[in-house]
């Protein structure tokens, strides 16, 4: 077979995802599957490293496991050393926390004598940035801050001094956009604007501000170049040394050990005289580093710098070589890797800027000759030069505020659905293996009609963790529901959570009673629900926040005992209200399919002991008031009797949810699920069927 690494990648990445999402039966099928489409005489290749990635996979899940077994109260010993702008602190020599440094102390390097709370908090939500795997890709099993760990030093490792770096970051420290310079040449972007970081994201070369692919190449050409003096086959090694030391001092990002690989590999081929296969050359790189660590396929430097790789091979080969402008070739290429990544892209940010070539293009030139600049400026201590450079980098921001400014042409999308995003990636990356085509031809079709059928039959039930507070989604097909909204932020958060689930706009709202730890998220989403039927119990539109609402038709449910669509059915419990909010909430029967929901707000024992003759055994309970002491009376228990109690509570000073209530639903056999523990997510079949999914 042609390409047999590309092929043994791309069946290890999907055989990573399916292990670790623990879909095992789909893992077998995806083996089975790659060792048919494998030519016979490189099968027993494939059994061996398809069971060494599947051997590295359960190895990291299960040291990670170990890890969060642990007590959460740490107090241990280990060497800690600095990780760019942060620290790492390094336990028996396997085990990594990452130190985030917060304000001007400094921790000098040595082994210390430690104590902290470990696992930080973080919400997680389907297709949301899942901040632990981020960190598990780059080989940490947690996260604190420098204010929130006791350090004593035990023995110090005295860093080694050099004079020469040190007036260079003297020099450079001068300069008007030494953050930028940071960034570009130590991947260290936390002094940098955080508006400018989104402009240059916006723009889609943000990839400039960091080390990525660019800048490998770039340094090195530099080096390369500065050594012509010395014959082809000394300056290529002595660059490459140059780029693997630089590389290591910069703690090895993804992208600039993939940009590093592919040299190494490129010069390899030259003195073997070997042809340079671009493609099967990401596969091998993608491989090893995936068999390296498993979670690197979380880290969105290693998806956008393999996906945009893959784009310039394949576009380049197939259309773009007959092409003499070299102009042309650059023009052409930026807006098809624009147009290429466009389903990773709006995967992961929700929008795209039309235009971002234009800013693209003359920052990818520019950006060579800021870096050339100052890699000089390190050999020759010269302020005019850095003068020069501040110059053009005048030059670069100018174009991208200009580009950013024409918002209008900026998109806001939601997230596609996963498998598609993978499916069309997967086939651009076999898209010359001929022989094939007929095969992914196949499996492409499958794919799409079985998540057609998903799509239009599986209702999906979300508990979203967006913290203290109540947010629950229904979808089927494109048909939402959205039942409160949680606390109002200045993030945007319940709105990123939403266009990640692929959901624009909501069909039906629900407030179960207007606290603002159910309705202020929904201040944050007015433009998605103007055409929504609002559902409500009075008397909760005496409320200022409830009247800020935006809505087409609001419904008092005082007067329906049931709203009914195709596929889900509202039977609504009426009790005189209160004046007290929490026993004003709207309680309400759910039923999906066959199965039952039961909705019931923040409402206390005295509701529960007045509606309790109307309460019978349900499937999903959605506990009362976050699971406070003065709800969930053993008597609404017993009568509700749930197979799944969910818990919707976050970080809170309230003591929620009391013990004793959690003790009291699992005493009558319920699985008792915590938001803040990670999003609960049910799916709903036809015939009485559901599965339970605990995103923690």
């Amino acid at each position: 077979m042609k390409r047999s690494a590309t092929l043994f990648a791309v069946i290890g990445y999907l055989l990573i995802i399916t292990i670790l999402k623990e879909l095992i039966v789909l893992s077998v099928m995806i083996f089975i599957v790659g060792f048919y489409w494998t030519q016979e005489h490189y099968r027993k290749l494939y059994i061996i490293l398809m069971l060494l990635i599947i051997l590295s996979v359960l190895s990291f899940a299960s040291d990670y496991s170990d890890y969060d077994a642990l007590e959460s109260h740490m107090i241990t010993s280990g060497l800690i050393k600095s990780y760019g702008v942060d620290y790492q602190l390094i336990i028996d020599k396997q085990t990594k926390v990452l130190i985030k440094k917060e304000g001007e102390i400094e921790i000098e390097q040595g082994y210390y004598h430690v104590e902290y709370e470990k696992n930080a908090f973080f919400y997680q939500n389907p297709n949301t940035f899942n901040y632990k795997n981020y960190l598990h890709s780059k080989g940490f099993s947690d996260v604190v801050k420098q204010t929130e760990i006791s350090y004593k030093l035990i023995k110090s490792m005295k860093r080694f001094n050099n004079t020469f770096f040190d007036s260079f970051i003297s020099r450079l420290s001068q300069t008007k956009h030494y953050a930028y310079y940071k960034g570009i040449l130590f991947n260290d972007k936390s002094n940098i604007d955080k508006e400018v970081l989104e402009m240059f994201q916006d723009n889609g070369s943000s990839h400039v501000l960091a080390i990525s692919g660019l800048h490998i190449g770039l340094i090195f050409g530099f080096f390369y170049s500065v050594l012509k003096v010395f014959n082809k086959r000394f300056r290529r090694l002595a660059a490459c040394f140059f780029v693997v030391m630089y590389v290591l001092a910069i703690n090895m990002p993804i992208s600039s050990v993939r940009a590093l690989l592919m040299i190494l590999l490129s010069v390899a081929a030259i003195y073997q005289n070997r042809k340079y296969d671009l493609l099967q050359t990401l596969g091998f790189i993608g491989y090893s580093l995936m068999l390296f660590n498993p979670y690197i396929i979380y880290h969105t430097g290693f998806q956008y710098s393999f996906v945009a790789v893959l784009i310039i091979e394949v576009c380049y080969q197939s259309f773009f070589r007959s092409i003499n402008s070299y102009f042309m070739q650059l023009l052409l290429l930026s807006v098809v890797i624009q147009i290429g990544m466009m389903p990773l892209v709006s995967y992961h940010n929700n929008q795209i800027h039309l235009l971002s070539f234009i800013a693209n293009i003359p920052t990818v030139l520019l950006i060579g000759v800021v870096l050339n600049g100052l890699l000089l400026s390190f050999m020759i201590p010269s302020m005019t030069l850095l003068h020069w450079i501040d110059f053009v980098f005048d030059v670069i921001l100018s174009i991208n505020r200009w580009v950013y400014g024409l918002d209008r042409f900026i998109l806001e999308l939601p997230s596609p659905p996963f498998a598609i995003v993978v499916l069309l990636y997967m086939l651009l990356f076999l898209f010359r293996e001929k022989k094939h085509r007929k095969y992914l031809l196949v499996t492409a079709v499958s794919v799409i009609l079985c998540w057609c059928a998903y799509f239009s039959l599986v209702i999906e039930v979300y508990f979203l963790d967006i913290g203290q507070g109540d947010c629950i989604l229904i979808k089927r097909g494109f048909t939402t529901i959205l039942i409160d909204g949680g606390l109002e932020t200045d993030t945007d958060h319940l709105r990123g959570v939403l266009y990640k689930q692929g959901i624009t706009s909501i069909d039906y709202l629900i407030v179960s009673h207007s606290h603002s730890d159910h309705i202020g998220g929904l201040l944050d989403i007015k433009d998605m629900t103007r055409e929504c039927q609002l559902f409500y119990k009075t008397p909760n539109e005496l409320e200022p926040a409830f009247n800020s609402l935006s809505y087409k038709e609001k419904i008092a449910i005082d007067r329906l005992s049931s709203y009914n669509l195709k596929w889900l059915s509202f039977d609504f419990i009426h009790y005189p209200s209160f004046n007290e909010l929490n026993n004003a909430s709207l309680v309400a029967y759910v039923t999906l399919y066959e199965s039952t929901l039961l909705l019931t707000g923040d409402i206390e024992s005295d509701v529960e002991d007045m509606i309790i003759d109307q309460l019978y055994e349900v499937d999903i309970l959605k506990v009362p008031h976050h699971g406070s002491k003065t709800s969930s009376t053993e008597m609404f228990v017993q009568n509700v009797s749930p197979e799944v109690a969910v818990i919707c509570v976050g970080k809170n000073n309230y003591g929620h949810p009391h013990q004793e209530i959690v003790d009291r639903y699992e005493q009558t056999d319920s699985s008792v699920f915590k938001t803040q523990n990670g999003c609960v997510k049910v799916y709903i079949f036809p015939f009485d069927n559901y599965f339970v999914k605990a995103f923690n």
